[in-house]
């Protein structure tokens, strides 16, 4: 018995699990590579006499601050475009009717 025409085959499930830890990975694990050795940095430093802000400058100068935490936005908004996008391209649908196991309407 074959499935509706929008169901994946096994093979795009598999591409469709690996895009998604691809960037997951890419995300995440290079945000915790950097956090672990910034904590790192800061345990041989000495972390009882450290100061930190909250929302420090990037740049002494406004307008290269300004452009700095911008970078910082679009490169969020990039990454998860991106993430979409091979969601998208896989053929995943999160809002689509998908059909109750029983064959009636889906309530």
């Amino acid at each position: 018995m074959t499935g509706p025409p929008d169901e994946l085959t096994d093979p795009q499930r598999r591409a469709l699990r690996i895009e998604i830890v691809i960037v997951l990975a890419v995300t995440f694990g290079l945000s915790a590579y950097t956090a672990i050795l910034n904590l790192i940095e800061s345990v041989l430093l000495g972390l009882g006499g450290q100061i930190v802000a909250l929302n420090p400058r990037l740049s002494p100068f406004d307008l290269i601050d300004l452009g700095l935490n911008l970078a910082g936005v679009f490169q969020l908004i990039g990454w998860g475009a991106l993430g979409l996008y091979l969601l998208w391209r896989s053929g995943y649908r999160c809002c689509s009717p998908r059909p109750s196991p029983t064959g009636g309407p889906k309530k």
